[in-house]
């Protein structure tokens, strides 16, 4: 066994190679974040479709297209990477 650190919280525990998380704790808070990261994700794609939107009923100005891509490009950049 060799010692590794975990990725959630930082702290060194006693593991096998594959392991990464100190704890099934750890493990969950990572994957409840990636949860988040998704969902935000996905909001950032239905702020683009809604950018450029083809139906005629509900046909966007330029200017509205321009507004729901740059609060698409602000979200993407509030989300930084993956964790």
């Amino acid at each position: 066994m060799k010692t590794v650190t975990c990725k959630a919280c930082g702290t060194p525990f006693q593991g096998r190679g594959r392991g990464t998380y100190c704890s099934p704790r750890c493990r969950r808070e990572i994957e409840r974040s990636r949860r988040k990261w998704d969902g935000a994700r996905r909001g950032v794609e239905c702020l683009e479709a809604n950018a450029s939107m083809t139906d005629p009923l509900l046909a966007r100005t330029p200017q509205q297209s321009r507004w729901w891509l740059r609060m698409a490009e602000e979200a993407r950049a509030e989300l930084g990477p993956r964790p």
